[in-house]
């Protein structure tokens, strides 16, 4: 049982708040990862990858918090799509190269 008390009461049934909010979430974040697919070099789309989704993450955990989002129930709820993202984010992080990192950063790995 919750013993907080929040006076925002629109999520009772503990999915998403909305599914405008579900929309925007899932667009941001597929128009920021085709904008990084599209712009980078083949061998630098994994380390930004990752940096998008983790970002992306921490953007819907932000939004989940201040919306006073459930943390539990039945459905995916807004935490639940954090922690996906936030998943894929370090999945991506862990394939990648630390070379690859740098040179996504403007540092060559070659030259000391």
């Amino acid at each position: 049982m919750d013993r907080r008390k929040s006076g925002r009461v629109w999520n009772a049934g503990g999915g998403l708040p909305s599914p405008v909010l579900f929309a925007v979430l899932a667009l941001g974040t597929a128009s920021s990862a085709a904008i990084v697919m599209s712009h980078l070099p083949a061998h630098l789309v994994l380390p930004a990858v990752s940096l998008v989704a983790i970002g992306c993450a921490a953007v819907t955990a932000s939004c989940a918090w201040l919306a006073g989002a459930s943390r539990g129930g039945e459905a995916v709820t807004v935490w639940d799509v954090s922690g996906a993202l936030a998943l894929i984010g370090i999945a991506a992080g862990m394939l990648s190269e630390p070379d690859q990192a740098l040179q996504l950063f403007g540092h060559d790995p070659m030259t000391r």
